[in-house]
């Protein structure tokens, strides 16, 4: 007797590939307040009751000719972010993780490295957004360019408040000293040219 074509394994990818997409629920908003995890942080809040997933891949190979080395490193940054009790404040968590090789070739040895480099816990307040009062972003019924100009109001920031803390989990390998909590505050500003934009 011959094994099956199909597995229950792969049954149920089938399914949840085919069905999984009707069984998420989205938001719609005018604007989408996205960060690149890892590398920028976004003034705005995601909005009350809002779960946001944010995710970036990366890869980086480097040679070290000092050090006789080569490296290998891939790994993924992400951010869930999750907008509590008001529209202005937001829970983060911000995490990377990463998986290094390292040749050092004088010595013909070979090591490896695989963790979470980051595991951070905050939360963000908006303080000051420009674009709150509807009177100062009506437009101009009778004037194109009046709509279009450049105005230096429009470089006011955004302001937003973060305090948190970074987490060691472990016996970590990128940080082998470091306290198991370190705290981590920080003022984000965003600007935007034109209310649109």
């Amino acid at each position: 007797m011959g094994k099956p074509l199909i597995t229950k394994r792969l049954l149920f990818q089938l399914i949840l590939l085919l069905f999984g997409p009707f069984l998420a629920t989205a938001q719609y908003t005018d604007v989408i307040n996205s960060n690149r995890p890892g590398l920028s942080v976004s003034a705005y809040a995601v909005g009350k009751n809002v779960l946001q997933l944010e995710m970036g891949l990366f890869y980086e190979q480097s040679d070290h000719t000092r050090l006789n080395t080569q490296s290998n490193l891939w790994g993924t940054n992400f951010s869930l972010r999750y907008g509590l009790l008001f529209e202005q404040l937001e829970l983060n968590y911000e995490g990377t993780f990463q998986d290094q090789d390292i040749v050092y070739e004088y010595f013909d040895l070979k090591a490896k490295r695989r963790d979470f480099s980051r595991n951070r816990l905050g939360l963000k307040y908006l303080i000051y957004d420009p674009y709150k009062n509807p009177e100062r972003n009506k437009p101009n019924l009778y004037s194109w360019r009046a709509n279009h100009k450049f105005r230096f109001k429009n470089l006011l920031p955004a302001v937003s408040l973060y305090a948190g803390a970074n987490f060691v989990l472990g016996d970590n390998p990128y940080y082998p000293t470091e306290p198991t909590v370190s705290p981590r505050v920080m003022i984000a500003t965003q600007s935007r040219m034109t209310p649109e934009w």
